[in-house]
């Protein structure tokens, strides 16, 4: 990870954007005139997904029959971080298609909706780093 001072006897060092998974850890010591090197103990470090928030909107709510309507995903992460990966959005049980994530978004627009209410769900399908989640939302087509 890297090579940090030693004060007063302790080392410490920071790493950021860090992909979930598990890691083995160690610290080395590489010693100096008083003192012989030495190794620490393997520390297994285990960095979980970052959860999700997916809000799902509609570029026009209530629409008409043959209109096109955007649906925009913004998916955010409990880090910070930007996740990536896809967007899955169904219209009731009919897929609309999978979009990849760009800077939190991702984006999908139809003009084939039918008249009445449907559901319209975003499922953002996680990645290593992060944990997936979903937005439904109701579109009216009159």
């Amino acid at each position: 990870i890297g090579l940090v001072p030693l004060i007063k006897g302790v080392a410490t060092i920071t790493k950021t954007n860090v992909r979930a998974g598990t890691y083995a850890i160690t610290a080395e010591y590489l010693g100096d005139s008083l003192s012989a090197p030495s190794t620490s103990p393997v520390l297994e470090e285990v960095v979980n997904q970052a959860a999700t928030t997916t809000v799902l909107t509609s570029s026009v709510n209530p629409s008409s029959s043959g209109q096109t309507v955007t649906f925009t995903a913004r998916v955010t992460s409990s880090t910070g971080l930007n996740p990536y990966g896809t967007v899955t959005f169904t219209a009731g049980a009919t897929a609309l298609g999978t979009v990849a994530v760009s800077d939190t978004i991702a984006r999908i627009s139809t003009a084939t909706l039918p008249v009445g209410s449907t559901t319209i769900t975003a499922t953002y399908n996680g990645s290593t780093s992060f944990s997936g989640s979903s937005a439904s939302l109701t579109q009216t087509v009159n």
